[in-house]
């Protein structure tokens, strides 16, 4: 009878669990206010030229790639974005409603002549 109890209370804790991740979990709207709060980088959508323009803090920078992955209980980003001799490598990990940053900023040397 207690190894049934055990067994019930593990199987819907787990569930509970599981139901939390899932409704606390971070989509692309909430990346793109954490990535404007943490980083100053706003996109807007230019429908007429179907083109992206991204500033960061003011100063335009290029959006090279970037990638979204879910699955439902979580979210990784990564996006990488250029600024002359800058490459932003904006990466994060969404869980439970919060992103956890772990981006690079590459500052490129120019070349000797």
């Amino acid at each position: 009878m207690k190894k049934r109890w055990i067994k019930a209370s593990s199987t819907l804790l787990i569930g509970i669990l599981f139901v939390v991740l899932l409704i606390t979990c971070p989509d692309e709207e909430d990346y793109a206010e954490w990535l404007t709060n943490k980083h100053l980088v706003t996109c807007t959508d230019n429908l007429e030229l179907h083109v992206r323009e991204c500033k960061k803090g003011g100063k335009k920078i290029i959006r090279e790639s970037g990638h979204v992955q879910s699955a439902g209980i979580y979210m990784k980003v990564e996006e990488i974005y250029t600024s002359g001799n800058k490459t932003f490598n904006f990466r994060a990990f969404g869980i439970l409603g919060h992103f956890w940053d772990y981006s690079e900023i590459i500052i490129k040397d120019k070349p000797h002549l």
